[in-house]
């Protein structure tokens, strides 16, 4: 049966598709798909077919030549983790970013304007590429992501990086180009990191067909069941908090940092404490998992960071402190230890639903990590003293529990809606993308493009 490669990329975020294609039977499908990212620089060749081991990819109208790589800090890297994950919680797919020393994976590679026009000449530079490969019958292939096609203010985007990532990996796992909006496979959208769940329309579909879902039509999560598998529980997430110290004395205004690994996306973690008899907790909906108190008062107090994971497994890891009220530093050298719980993933808070959050205009990776306020006092309260002798029957008074809301920066005065302990919970402030518009000129090229909805 013969073969012939096609391409399907994307053109400032609007998927396309290119070439012919003769059609062949299906592969046996993966039991678990593992996804090498490669953010390193990679000589490509074609002398080997599809086959990233050796990182030789063949297909119409690429040339051989260097994937110059991407420069990411640890936290970019941990959010484009972090988001890969998030969007194919699903199913059973293992993202690495060091290329496996054994067995058959995925590999996406990136590159920049120049590398885009030297590999595909004429594919008019668009962030993302890779094979069309129908029922997945090639098995293992290279994705390309070009970022140095996309404007420059959404190149440090890692949301969108991942969004571009997997609609690459989606051509070469058998999925095609969709006519919709909110999902990969289809326009980009904010609010759409996902693989879709029900059959919608083909944009110059090439497949024959796809399961459960009509000619010309998709669904990419029954698509995916079938070439990738479904999720396998890993076992309970690694929770390790990295600061402070347990047993370490600190001031009254503190930092907790915590890592947390799990093999899938769908964690929710949540730090929680009591303090002279109230209780506090706040949710961190992406890395790095962090949160700053304020005006602590002196005593001893736990500190609990709870993650659970996709499949209900749940750990907490916890350190005690001491606030001495007099500026008194960190001592000590360890963090807590991991312990696994029975807790019910329904009676956790989970704000990680960005359809939530402000003004739906506002990309959410822009804004304050959010908390929750419960019965809370007026705003404006001034702050207790943290070295003042606290009343355990007043502290806290005109609420039954303290969610501490998000309202204000460290250093600020206040304590917004809340008065009812004077601690301060902040979610991290995600990295702004710097801006300006890529006036590349277009040029002919044999891509098809649709119009986005």
């Amino acid at each position: 049966m013969s073969l012939m490669d096609w391409v399907g990329a994307l053109w400032r975020g609007v998927p396309l598709a290119v070439g012919a294609i003769t059609l062949f039977a299906s592969a046996e499908a993966a039991a678990e798909r593992v996804v090498f990212i490669n953010l390193g620089s990679v000589a490509l060749n074609s002398d080997n077919g599809q086959d990233p081991t050796l990182d030789s990819y063949s297909s119409n109208g690429f040339t051989p030549g260097t994937a110059s790589g991407f420069a990411l800090t640890d936290e970019e890297i941990a959010l484009l983790e972090f988001y890969l994950k998030e969007a194919s919680t699903p199913f059973d797919i293992q993202f690495v970013f060091e290329r496996p020393a054994a067995g058959s994976y995925d590999m996406v590679v990136f590159g920049n304007e120049t590398d885009a026009d030297a590999l595909f000449a004429d594919s008019d530079c668009p962030p993302a590429i890779g094979l069309a490969d129908c029922g997945d019958s090639s098995g293992q292939n290279i994705s390309f992501v070009f970022q140095g096609c996309l404007p420059i203010a959404q190149q440090t985007d890692m949301r969108r990086i991942a969004y571009y990532s997997l609609t690459g990996l989606g051509f070469g796992w058998g999925l095609e180009n969709e006519v919709s909006t909110g999902q990969i496979m289809g326009s980009y959208s904010v609010f759409g990191l996902q693989f879709g769940n029900e059959c919608v329309g083909i944009s110059g579909g090439t497949c024959p067909t796809h399961p459960g879902c009509p000619d010309g039509e998709q669904n990419a999560t029954a698509d995916l069941n079938v070439v990738v598998g479904a999720r396998v529980d890993d076992g309970p997430p690694v929770v390790t908090i990295t600061e402070p110290a347990d047993g370490s004395t600190v001031t009254d205004t503190f930092t907790i940092a915590a890592d947390v690994e799990d093999g899938f996306g769908g964690l929710t973690v949540t730090m929680s404490t009591e303090i002279a008899g109230m209780k506090v907790s706040q949710g961190s909906e992406e890395p790095p998992y962090t949160w700053e108190l304020q005006g602590v008062p002196p005593g001893t107090w736990t500190l609990d960071v709870e993650a659970i994971d996709a499949d209900g497994g749940a750990v907490t890891s916890s350190v005690t402190v001491t606030v001495d009220g007099k500026g008194g530093g960190e001592t000590g050298s360890t963090g807590g230890d991991d312990t696994t719980g029975g807790v019910d993933p329904s009676d956790s808070d989970d704000s990680s639903d960005p359809s939530t959050s402000g003004d739906p205009t506002v990309d959410p990776t822009d804004a304050s990590g959010s908390g929750t306020t419960d019965d809370a006092g007026e705003s404006g309260s001034a702050p207790i003293d943290p070295t003042a002798p606290v009343d355990p029957a007043t502290f806290g008074a005109g609420g039954t529990g303290c969610q501490c809301a998000t309202s204000k920066r460290p250093g600020s005065d206040g304590w917004g809606a809340l008065g009812c302990l004077g601690v301060l919970l902040l979610g991290l402030t995600a990295r702004r993308p710097r801006g300006r518009t890529s006036t590349r000129p277009s040029r002919t090229s044999r891509f098809r493009a649709r119009t986005s909805r």
